[in-house]
């Protein structure tokens, strides 16, 4: 309260997040380790300019921080365990980008692991196995594409499909919305 009162400095190690607040007239926001209490804490350090100088605000990050690191161990379980299950597993987020894909799905549809990491999108990871000839033969390919895609934008239950390919092999295809 006192330094509010006098316009006062109260960290100086924030001087130069205050003069790019003030050069860019934007607020200016990182996370520094803090000691807090005799505890070394994550906070989130807000500068922002206003008339005659900047102001700040902090917030603690620490449980957010925690909370984050526990969910990266999670995801990195969640995949090593996906990755030892011997049916293929494609992950595609809502963007349609391929957030995951386990061994077996290399195996499957035959792909080079390197050359399934660099299919980025859903779209990309259809056409690769259409133009090797190891995806579903239908009589209007883009018109099944686009329909196969647009299952993003809607909020109907998804279906199940069985797809025969090429060489006689039929496979069962579940879709599960992922967060």
């Amino acid at each position: 309260d006192e330094g509010i009162q006098s316009q006062t400095l109260i960290d100086t190690a924030l001087l130069p997040q205050s003069k790019k607040a003030i050069e860019t007239g934007q607020p200016v926001e990182e996370i520094r380790k803090v000691t807090v209490e005799g505890k070394r804490r994550a906070m989130r350090l807000c500068v922002f300019p206003i008339t005659g100088g900047t102001g700040g605000f902090a917030l603690d990050e620490e449980e957010h921080q925690q909370v984050r690191a526990d969910l990266d161990i999670q995801k990195r379980t969640h995949d090593a365990t996906l990755d030892h299950v011997s049916d293929g597993v494609i992950i595609f987020d809502s963007k349609k980008q391929i957030v995951f894909s386990n061994a077996a799905v290399s195996e499957l549809f035959k792909i080079d692991p390197a050359k399934l990491r660099r299919l980025s999108t859903h779209g990309e990871f259809l056409d690769h196995l259409r133009e090797r000839n190891r995806l579903i033969v239908v009589d209007v390919y883009a018109a099944w594409r686009a329909e196969e895609l647009s299952q993003y934008e809607s909020l109907a239950e998804l279906p199940e499909a069985m797809w025969t390919l090429t060489g006689g092999r039929t496979l069962r295809v579940t879709k599960q919305r992922h967060p």
